[in-house]
């Protein structure tokens, strides 16, 4: 009789830790990407299994996060640096690192009386051109777009 026992109670333990590792396997967030350590210019995909939401911040406490419901549909634009996610769901995932870099060049080109004005970085720039020291146009340049001005001092910077 005990040793019948013995073995109800040892098959309800092994029952009971089977259905708790697939429980829990199943409720963690599984994470797609972007990767751990993932560098890019701007826009960030996210892609995530079995989680509510994603959250991203720019310390990897979580302090300020931005939350993005993932059950809608989301393009995140973040400005350089470096950045912490997580996915969440009935549990959390790891914390996942991302940087995003960007570069601003500007190519300035004579042509005829007046100089083309190049965005060669990877993000959108407004330009000032001058002359000597007077303002004289403003202008706003797409990555890859270019004008032609006249002015002799030109100062770029991001939208």
């Amino acid at each position: 009789m005990m040793r019948r026992i013995y073995a109800i109670d040892f098959a309800i333990v092994l029952f009971s830790l089977a259905f708790m590792v697939f429980l829990f396997g199943w409720a963690q967030p599984l994470v797609v990407g972007p990767r751990d350590g993932f560098e890019t210019t701007r826009s960030v995909l996210f892609s995530v299994e079995r989680a509510d939401k994603v959250l991203i911040d720019d310390n990897p406490d979580f302090t300020s996060p931005m939350v993005l419901d993932v059950r809608k549909a989301h393009k995140v634009e973040l400005k350089p640096g470096v950045y912490f996610w997580k996915a969440e769901g009935v549990f959390g995932s790891d914390v996942r690192r991302l940087t995003i870099k960007s570069f601003v060049s500007l190519e300035v080109r004579p042509v005829g009386n007046g100089f083309e004005v190049l965005n060669a970085g990877n993000v959108d720039l407004n330009v000032l051109v001058y002359d000597n020291k007077t303002l004289v146009k403003k202008i706003s340049l797409e990555k890859g777009a270019s004008k032609t001005v006249r002015g002799n001092k030109f100062v770029g910077g991001m939208k």
